[in-house]
């Protein structure tokens, strides 16, 4: 492959990063069609699956073979890949709306593909992190004002645009409408998955900024406040984990737990002094609430609740009822004894626990190869970043090991993995990881690191 070729190739997944917090924003102001806009929003992954597809033929025309991640990683996808066609087929399933379901889980993870087969340069890779850090400050800064100026300026970021009552991201209006009356969202059209972007962005800021406390503490702050606005509960308990987590990755377990212990009397000493006003307001400590808890029977907690005692009980099957969701429905209504409630809203809520709504798509077959695809990917960036010996491949292996692990609690209480402002960058990083640390091998003619 030319390096010309390489460069574009690398330059289109850059912009991208780039262009997804922003992309509902520009949308809104282009006079066209909605069905023009529904194609219009699918062009980045199809963008990234071009440059992915193009960079393997470039590089097998070359070579004669193909780039992969190792480690038996690709056969466990291939595995899942298979099982879910394989699902869908056993259950007689609407293939276009079971591979639409499914395109939303995987449509980004070509990212990693085309970045190892790019093989970008560390002077390339180093463009990454200043881009995330720009949109992060952007992101920030229009939620800010958003909370500041309140509905005019909501107004004005506002992502609605209407056909018929629906906006052209397919929710309703009275429901947009209803959300930014309250939260922020930045320039993106939900406010969780606002919410999640600036989680992307409070990793790359604290790794970014570890050795720099006044502008380390200021970045999490700053994502604190907006998140607290957009009132995603696990967007701010999540900002809290990446600190933890990422301290805990520099100082170790025991000093982390150390320091913990010293600023809690100052956290509590906050609380106690402020708490009806914080608590209040941005319904953090809701969670804890009899309400909140009835309310979540019907949503989140219900699906535990309900499914998990008699998943294996033949509630689920080997290979799962397929990412159809009109076929879980019916299968979930005849196996499992539901509240009427949460029957009638199923269709809605069934993805809000998306580990669980994996094994009633997928089943306990399916469900483990993307588990072992997924474990052992995050397997792999964490023992590169413990190997690294090179400090911008620790400090990208250090990145994609956070979002890696981040993953596994969101995807506990919302769809993390189909939300496009979390999903792009958590390949993203991953392939970047990946790519930095085979950079620094070749760098340094030291032996490579096994991953195949």
């Amino acid at each position: 492959m030319t390096r010309d070729a390489r460069k574009i190739g690398f330059n289109i997944l850059l912009g991208l990063a780039f262009y997804l917090p922003l992309e509902d924003f520009l949308l809104r102001w282009l006079p066209l069609p909605r069905s023009v806009l529904l194609v219009l929003r699918q062009t980045p992954e199809l963008l990234v699956w071009l440059v992915a597809i193009g960079a393997a033929a470039l590089h097998f025309a070359k070579y004669g073979s193909i780039r992969v991640i190792g480690r038996r990683i690709d056969r466990f996808l291939l595995a899942f890949v298979l099982v879910a066609f394989g699902t869908m087929y056993l259950n007689g399933a609407d293939i276009f709306l079971a591979s639409i379901s499914l395109k939303a889980l995987l449509r980004y993870i070509p990212l990693i593909y085309a970045l190892i087969t790019l093989a970008p340069d560390n002077e390339q890779l180093a463009r990454v992190p200043r881009v995330l850090v720009l949109a992060f400050v952007i992101q920030v800064c229009v939620g800010i004002a958003e909370w500041i100026g309140g509905q005019p300026v909501r107004s004005f970021f506002s992502v609605v645009h209407a056909w018929g009552g629906y906006t052209f991201v397919g929710v309703p209006l009275d429901t947009l409408l209803g959300l930014e009356r309250h939260d922020i969202n930045g320039t993106i059209a939900r406010p969780v998955a606002y919410a999640y972007f600036i989680l992307v962005g409070v990793v790359v800021w604290v790794v970014r900024n570890e050795k720099r406390p006044v502008m380390y503490g200021l970045g999490v702050g700053l994502a604190l406040l907006v998140t607290f606005q957009s009132h995603s509960r696990m967007a701010v308990f999540a900002t809290v984990l990446v600190v933890v987590m990422h301290q805990v990755a520099l100082r170790g377990v025991r000093k982390t737990a150390l320091l913990t212990m010293l600023l809690l009397p100052l956290v509590a000493a906050i609380t106690l002094s402020f708490g009806s006003s914080i608590a209040e307001p941005f319904y953090i400590f809701d969670v804890f609430s009899r309400e909140y808890q009835e309310h979540a029977l019907t949503q989140r907690l219900g699906l535990v609740v309900y499914l998990l005692p008699n998943a294996f009980d033949g509630g689920i099957t080997l290979f799962g009822y397929s990412s159809d969701v009109n076929i879980v429905a019916a299968a979930v209504a005849e196996h499992f004894d539901l509240s009427a409630i949460l029957t009638s809203v199923f269709i809605h809520v069934v993805e809000d626990v998306y580990w669980l709504a994996m094994l009633l798509y997928y089943g306990f077959i399916g469900l483990a190869c993307f588990v072992l695809f997924f474990g052992k990917l995050t397997a792999l960036v964490l023992r590169l970043y413990k190997h690294a010996t090179d400090a911008v491949a620790k400090r990208y292996a250090l990145i994609a090991s956070l979002l890696m692990l981040l993953t596994i609690p969101l995807n506990g209480i919302n769809q993390t993995f189909e939300v496009r402002q979390f999903s792009y960058y958590l390949w993203l990083f991953v392939g970047i990881a990946i790519s930095a640390s085979r950079n620094a091998i070749h760098d340094s003619g030291r032996p490579k690191i096994e991953t195949t």
